[in-house]
This record gives C-alpha cells, structure tokens and sequence, in this order.
C-alpha cells in the first residue's frame, strides 16, 4: 500500500457480525475495518487471518465541537481501550479519525511514531484528512476517503497529494446507493450487480475499498471492468 510494505485484500469490510466476517475471511478477505463495537467478531475469528485497521482521534457520544480529539494522551487512551477490547497485541493499520486543528500535526506524527517504534501498531494512517493536512503530518502510510464513481472530490487534492507522497488510498462507501442508468446498464451488460460495477470502478483508482455488510455479498466476487466500461463511466461522472 502505497510506498509501505502494508498488504492488505483489495476489499475490506466493515461489519459486527461474526458470521459475516468468516465469511469474508473464508473468500481470502483480510481488512477489516474495527471499532470496540466490533471487538467481538475479531475475537471470534483471531488475530492470525486479519489485517485489523481502527481510527482515534474522535468520540462521537461528546457534544458537537468537542468530539476530535487527537492529543498523545486520547490517542494512547484510545489504542490501550481497543485492544483491551478486541484481545489483540497489536493493531495493523491506526488511522487519526480526523484531523484536529487544536492539536499540532507533529504531536499527532510524534504519538504514531511512538505507538509503531513500540511495536503496538504496525502502521500509521489518517482518515477524511485533505492533502495538505497529509502533507504536515509526516510517516503516514495510508489514508481513508469518501470516494465512489459519484463522489469524485477525492480527485481535485487527496488522491493527488497521497500519490506524491507515497501513501496509500482505502476508499469508503464506493458504491452508488441509488439507481445510476449508465452504472445500471453496465451492470446489466456484464451480469453483475451494479454494486460491483461500482466498487470496481472505484478499486481500478485506489489500493482497497471497505464495504459493509449490506454491499458485501454483491461485490464479491469482485470483477474487473473491460477498459471501454470504465472509461464511458469515467467520461460521465467527471467532475467538472
């Protein structure tokens, strides 16, 4: 993933449920996308088959305003209470939930270089951050973004910033939630569900997607898209 030696399926999965999550795993899924609330599954399933991803840094049961907090001491706070949680010695992949103006982006970076040298994570990433905030924020090795064939933001500065500084992309929720007639008849025309299509279009731009457990039954298994498909989608979405 990107210039690290992270390796990771090229679909991740977002879920709470055991079964679900075997499933994943049985048809050679490795990321997983894990909160505390999704402790019991990982335990179910153990730490040797997966390639467990978490995010700190916010805390969505404060007020509005209060709930980024990515100072060293809720990071530490936060990493200790997710693996008391799930079992684990380690986590693979730490992501900054968000970026916090109030905290400097080298304490972020010192707090992550602290938790990898100490071998409690593996590697260090950032989620919904934009391409600047990852250009302050040094020895990242991935980041997380909304980004899906009707969502192209990411185009204008993350994907760019993360491919000049050699960090990994993970794109959350790639499929379209709604009918989109050229995704529908490109679907129809490869006999896939337009889910698929969707999350392959998007999967040919990055390193892996993370579904959840609605999605996951249809992009699986997941099919590359004839080069005439993905670029009649790319022509009709294009920003701008």
């Amino acid at each position: 993933m990107g210039r690290s030696g992270l390796r990771v399926s090229e679909i991740g999965l977002r879920t709470r449920d055991q079964d679900v999550l075997a499933t994943f795993v049985d048809a050679g899924g490795t990321l997983i996308d894990a909160t505390v609330a999704s402790a019991a599954a990982v335990r179910h399933i153990g730490r040797e088959q997966l390639v467990v991803a978490t995010s700190v840094g916010v805390d969505v049961t404060c007020p509005l305003g209060q709930r980024v907090d990515c100072s060293r001491r809720a990071i530490l706070a936060q990493v200790e209470e997710f693996l008391r949680a799930t079992g684990l010695e380690h986590i693979d992949l730490l992501q900054v939930g968000h970026f916090d103006p109030h905290t400097p982006a080298e304490e972020v970076a010192a707090t992550l270089d602290y938790l990898v040298t100490a071998g409690t994570v593996r590697y260090a990433g950032a989620r919904g951050y934009r391409g600047w905030q990852l250009a302050i924020t040094p020895h990242l090795h991935a980041t997380t973004t909304p980004y899906s064939l009707l969502r192209r933001g990411a185009e204008e500065e993350i994907l760019p910033a993360a491919e000049y500084l050699g960090i990994g992309v993970i794109a959350e929720g790639p499929v379209v939630e709604y009918d989109f007639e050229p995704l529908t008849t490109a679907a129809e025309g490869l006999e896939i569900a337009p889910t698929a299509a969707a999350a392959a279009w998007t999967l040919a731009r990055v390193d892996a997607v993370i579904v959840n457990d609605a999605e996951f039954a249809d992009v699986l298994p997941l099919t590359e898209l004839p080069r005439t498909i993905d670029k009649a989608l790319e022509e009709v979405t294009r920003v701008g």
